[in-house]
């Protein structure tokens, strides 16, 4: 379960730091911190790998569709790892070129991720397009907060660099965590509503404060709420240009990210539910 969760944190802050870069002009912030970017993703999804969470499940002579899944995971990701390759140090001139395949291919590894976890037996899982998008919008949320926090501090390094980078880069980090916040709101409705028996069961005990309810408010707490806050404080320091304030609030929000997807991990595992 640790390594599984570790692989999904690693590989979706990799592809979800990507997504800051797509909008962001290379003639702007320059070539050093693209080529750092893609670089710090490419170590992220070799430590992703390194976690080798599915040995197990592909050292075994049994064929099954789960197995069949994880390898196109493999090979999605490593899809993702020489693009950023090639982009880094062949053609660094197309860096917008390859940096879109990059981030689809990585956002489709995500999507399929979601099917690779154990399903637990007394919760009905939901429909797979549920559990893909709850994956892709963790990679995206995750991935930005990191993004926009090492743009922050970019500009430790290039005094003279204009606002504009970490202002779009806040911009996706907000939407990004308004998206993931307003997902998880979905699903509980939905599945409390309109779901099966056992599903609304589940969701009524995430509200309780014992077992996995705890971790659900905590994962309510610091991975929900707290990056809407952070979000609005950092947008306010970025219209004041207050670059370094905007930075040390993205540190605790990094903190706060990773604690919320980690818990969300925790209780998809245990109960089937992408919260």
């Amino acid at each position: 379960m640790l390594k599984l969760t570790f692989f999904s944190l690693m590989s979706h802050a990799a592809i979800g730091a990507l997504m800051p870069m797509a909008f962001m002009s290379v003639e702007v912030i320059g070539k050093m911190f693209f080529r750092f970017m893609s670089g710090l993703a490419v170590v992220l999804l070799l430590l992703a790998f390194w976690a080798s969470p599915f040995d197990k499940m592909i050292s075994s002579e049994f064929q099954s569709p789960q197995r069949n899944i994880v390898a196109v995971v493999y090979v999605l990701l490593a899809c993702s790892v020489l693009l950023l390759v090639i982009m880094n140090l062949l053609l660094p001139r197309w860096t917008k070129v390859f940096l879109w395949p990059a981030i689809a291919t990585g956002l489709a590894a995500a999507a399929l991720l979601a099917s690779t976890f154990p399903e637990a037996q007394a919760v009905t899982r939901p429909p797979q397009w549920i559990n893909a998008i709850s994956f892709m919008t963790s990679a995206l949320m995750l991935g930005s907060v990191v993004g926009t926090m090492i743009t922050g501090h970019w500009y430790l390094v290039n005094h003279r660099l204009s606002i504009q980078p970490l202002r779009i880069a806040t911009r996706i980090f907000i939407a990004a965590s308004a998206v993931r916040f307003a997902l998880v709101v979905f699903v509980l409705l939905v599945l409390w509503l309109d779901g099966e028996p056992n599903q609304a069961a589940a969701i009524r005990h995430l509200f309780t404060f014992s077992g996995e309810g705890i971790f659900f408010m905590a994962r309510l707490l610091f991975g929900l709420i707290a990056p809407l806050i952070f979000g609005y404080m950092i947008w306010q320091t970025v219209k004041l240009h207050s670059t370094q304030s905007a930075t040390g609030i993205l540190y605790a929000a990094v903190v706060f990210v990773i604690l919320g997807e980690a818990f969300s991990k925790f209780i998809y595992y245990f109960m089937n539910l992408p919260v």
